[in-house]
């Protein structure tokens, strides 16, 4: 009997390891899609067709059962959209200053009134 409720305990642990990672998996595929919505012009065509083979890649593994292949889908699309994080980051900071004066945007001394 006690054999029987370890054997449970660790079935119960996998299986939520493996929910933990199909929601994980399914937040970067919905923070992935909302960002290529928003600016997939910012792409270059071999860059693109990276994250969606990425994203394809992740969506497979979330329908099977292998928590670490799940994980491993993870790192593989936050790698390939590495770059394209950066690139959106880059456009919202110039947007944010886009006629901003210098003297508004840097710490430093301020000439007095």
């Amino acid at each position: 009997m006690l054999e029987d409720s370890v054997r449970g305990a660790g079935e119960d642990k996998a299986a939520r390891a493996l929910r933990e990672r199909q929601v994980e998996g399914r937040r970067l595929l919905d923070a992935v899609a909302a960002a290529l919505r928003a600016d997939a012009d910012l792409l270059e065509e071999g860059e693109r067709a990276r994250i969606d083979a990425a994203v394809a890649a992740l969506e497979r593994a979330i329908a099977g059962t292998d928590a670490d292949g799940i994980g491993a889908a993870c790192e593989a699309l936050s790698s390939a959209s590495e770059n394209f994080a950066g690139l959106r980051m880059n456009r919202s900071i110039r947007a944010a200053l886009a006629g901003a004066r210098v003297e508004d945007v840097l710490p430093g001394p301020r000439a007095a009134s």
